[in-house]
């Protein structure tokens, strides 16, 4: 279903500034990456994270398809930050999941695993989603003659893919619930520096 709005409105950003504009996901996933993997080798607990991570990422999938809507530069940047936490949070709770539960022979094999699923699932979420963002493109009452017109149809076909992705990590969030409280279990009741 596509609602177009002729007077949506629209970032225009170069490539450069839209490079930019993508700081505060990666430096978010980069520091909540080192926070999370030194929580979980401190205290142990991974259900906690993975819920967080998970919901931090829903979260900011809806502020993304709110903030599309709107043309909120600021909204945006904060949207990507929390994703970007998200995301941080996530990856080291995998991949420590992942090589707490494998024998120790076989600790090599599933962290590999743990990659190449990640890498796959990936692409192939970019492949679904994408797929969905061309048909959800649909040209404007006058036409693609303008790149106006084809940034206002690009960002409206945009906000369906935001609320499937929200969705999707909302599952993963009550996925995470089934996961053991602490993966370190001698150590949850330690008091560690």
């Amino acid at each position: 279903m596509q609602i177009f709005q002729e007077s949506r409105p629209t970032l225009k950003l170069g490539s450069a500034q839209a490079g930019l504009h993508l700081l505060p996901l990666m430096l978010a996933i980069t520091a909540a990456s080192v926070v999370g993997g030194k929580r979980m080798g401190r205290r142990g607990t991974a259900r906690a994270l993975a819920i967080a991570g998970s919901m931090a990422m829903a979260g900011a999938y809806v502020g993304l398809a709110l903030s599309t809507a709107s043309a909120n530069r600021e909204a945006m940047l904060l949207a990507l930050g929390v994703l970007g936490l998200g995301i941080g949070l996530t990856i080291p709770v995998t991949t420590i999941a992942c090589q707490r539960t494998a024998q120790s022979q076989d600790q090599g094999i599933a962290t590999a695993s743990v990659i190449m699923f990640r890498s796959v699932g990936g692409a192939l979420g970019v492949s679904l989603l994408g797929a969905l963002l061309s048909q959800g493109i649909q040209p404007p009452p006058g036409g693609f003659d303008s790149a106006e017109g084809f940034a206002t149809a690009f960002s409206a076909a945009l906000q369906p893919l935001f609320w499937v992705s929200a969705l999707v990590c909302s599952i993963a969030g009550v996925a995470a619930l089934g996961m053991p409280q602490a993966l370190f279990p001698s150590r949850t009741h330690e008091r560690l520096p």
